[in-house]
Order: structure tokens, then sequence, then C-alpha cells
């Protein structure tokens, strides 16, 4: 039922003094059982929203095969609606075996590379902003890029009707102001998709819908 079945049998011989167990479970009477596990979660998870917002996490990676179940993909979703949810083509089983061979491939190559040249360094760090980033809109500031996220960065968020957006520098709860952006007249009175990027140089830059582009 994880992978998207409407009924699974469920078979086992002599489970009880001798009698055969052979049923048919259908997905609405199997999320109903999973009732209580699915509403425990749910509440695990909007507890965390509430201490610092569903725009904090901009990727929700989830493993195992309930994580294939339709009403657990729901729940997240409805829950972090903005985060990137990972790459659908991807089995849950295989994503750890996929990131294993990465890695292990990773470090083959470094091993080989040292032993051509001693001097080479077979350390490598993954670079990380070392701030968070929102945008300000109507006194209403979005999170787009969170401390410690993976650089290069860009996340893309829903703005609504605004005449200029703020670019802040977000720490604790104080708001440092970046830079301001005055909206296009071709999105004036209009909702539009944002989207802000942060390069491993430290550049940042703001994309709108109609395809323009612009370096902070």
């Amino acid at each position: 039922l994880s992978r998207g079945a409407s009924t699974v049998t469920i078979m086992s011989d002599g489970l009880f003094e001798g009698i055969d167990l052979n049923i048919s479970l259908s997905r609405p009477r199997f999320e109903m059982l999973c009732g209580k596990l699915f509403r425990n979660a749910g509440q695990v998870m909007s507890n965390v929203c509430k201490e610092r917002g569903a725009d904090s996490y901009y990727a929700i990676l989830s493993a195992g095969n309930v994580c294939s179940m339709p009403q657990a993909s729901s729940l997240i979703s409805s829950i972090f609606p903005s985060a990137w949810k990972g790459d659908k083509n991807v089995s849950p089983e295989e994503a750890i075996a996929m990131g294993c061979s990465i890695h292990g491939n990773s470090l083959l190559n470094n091993r080989m590379q040292t032993c051509q040249n001693p001097d080479y360094s077979c350390e490598s760090e993954v670079q990380v902003s070392p701030v968070s980033l929102g945008v300000k809109a109507n006194d209403s500031v979005i999170t787009f890029v969170q401390i410690g996220m993976p650089l290069p960065a860009k996340t893309n968020h829903d703005i609504g009707s605004c005449t200029e957006l703020v670019i802040v520098q977000l720490d604790q709860n104080t708001e440092i102001e970046i830079a301001k952006l005055k909206i296009p007249d071709s999105l004036s009175g209009q909702n539009f998709r944002l989207g802000l990027s942060l390069s491993t140089e430290g550049k940042i830059k703001v994309a709108v819908n109609d395809g323009r582009e612009y370096e902070v």
C-alpha cells in the first residue's frame, strides 16, 4: 500500500490453532488503522513549525517505505508547503545506497589523487551560508536562505501584491537591511513568484517571474 496500490492481500498459514489467514486490506481501511500514528506525527511536525515557521525549512528529506504512502506525502506537504521534497523519481530504498555510492566514488577519486600527488589534500569542505537571508514585503518577512544551508543556494516563494521588497539579514530577532528593490510596473497589484539565490562568493541575486534578475 505504500506504492499506491488500492488493496493488498495478507496471508499467514496456521495463524491461530491451525486456522489460516487470508484477507484483503483496502487503502482506506489501512489509513484508518494508521490514523493515530499519522496524527501524532503531524502534531510533532506542527510543533516544530510553530517554533521557527514552515518557511525556515528549505528541504524535507524522508526515507523508508512509509514516505511513499500518499497520506504521508500529503501530510508533509500540508505542513511544509514550500519546502523541497527531494527527487520523487528516486526510490526511498535506493536513496541511501545511491548516496553511499556517490560518497564512495568521491573517496576513491581522492585516494587516487593522493597516490598520484602526495601534496594533494583529499579534505573537501562544503560551503554553507553564514547568515540567514529573508525578504520583507508588506511588513512580513519570509526566510529564503537559512543559516547553514549549502551554497550555492536558491529558494522560491510566492509574494503577495506589494510595491517594494527589502532584502534583510536575519540575526535572531533583528532584521538588518541589505537592499531595497522596487517592484516592476508589470507586476504592480498582483501576486508573483520570487526567487533569491546566494552564491559561494556571497553574491545575492533576486529573480521575479517575469524573467528579470537583479544582483543585490
